[in-house]
């Protein structure tokens, strides 16, 4: 994990939790995958987190942060899905009600950042660069008219 800290996650989520989240990791039950399922779970994070923003904010310098210069809602957004993500991987059928909520309340906390009803602390795009990355995700095409 590069972003989110052990500290980070101990803020959510109780210590005895995290060890059985590391336990479960230790155990080989993720051994066949590339990557840890904490790290699995923050790139789900950082994915769709990024996936709400990046049409409005540059976004790469975030992850290079650490400490307090990282923007707390977007750090709070991050851990919420990457806890999530790692519940219904682990146990799809029990996760715990909390962290359901939480995952929620992310969602929601990034829909208000893309309408820009709560400002990050984040560069904001150009404008030009903004309309270029606009266009990408709207597909927007000319309509074609064929003269007879």
């Amino acid at each position: 994990m590069t972003y989110v800290t052990i500290e980070d996650l101990l803020c959510q989520i109780t210590s005895t939790d995290l060890a059985d989240l590391l336990e479960v990791e230790e155990s080989g039950i993720t051994s066949g995958y590339t990557n840890t399922i904490l790290d699995y779970g923050e790139q789900v994070g950082l994915d769709t987190t990024f996936g709400y923003l990046n049409a409005i904010y540059t976004l790469s310098a975030q992850t290079s942060l650490t400490g307090s210069t990282r923007d707390y809602m977007v750090l709070n957004s991050v851990i919420s899905i990457m806890l999530k993500t790692i519940y219904q991987r682990l146990s799809p059928n029990s996760v715990p009600q909390h962290i359901s909520d939480s995952y929620t309340q992310a969602i929601e906390t990034l829909r208000d950042m893309q309408n820009r009803k709560y400002t990050p602390k984040m560069q904001e795009r150009d404008k030009d660069d903004t309309e270029k990355v606009r266009r990408i995700y709207t597909s927007s095409n000319p309509k074609i008219t064929y003269p007879y």
